[in-house]
């Protein structure tokens, strides 16, 4: 991601986290996460999400928050989401 605090509406960048790297405490669980039922990890390894724009932004001190509109792909498929966050500088 880059963030510029002169500027924090020029947000941009993409996250993108190792699908197999997420865990829950349950072996059998975390078997069904990972398997072609649920996150495919082999087919699909990674999870990402990728800013197209920011709005509500409001920068108190050296913390912003804002909400940060793009694209969540998992498993291959991509949708438009909204997520609130939080940014200290």
């Amino acid at each position: 991601m880059e963030f510029d605090p002169a500027n924090p509406g020029s947000l941009k960048g993409k996250i993108v986290v190792d699908a197999a790297s997420l865990h829950v405490p349950n072996p059998m669980m975390q078997g069904h996460l990972q398997g072609p039922m649920w996150l495919d990890v082999k087919q699909f390894p990674e999870i990402s999400f990728e800013a197209a724009s920011v709005d509500n932004v409001k920068t108190e001190g050296g913390k912003t928050t804002a909400d940060v509109t793009g694209t969540m792909t998992i498993k291959g498929v991509s949708h438009k989401i909204t997520v609130p966050v939080q940014l200290t500088y």
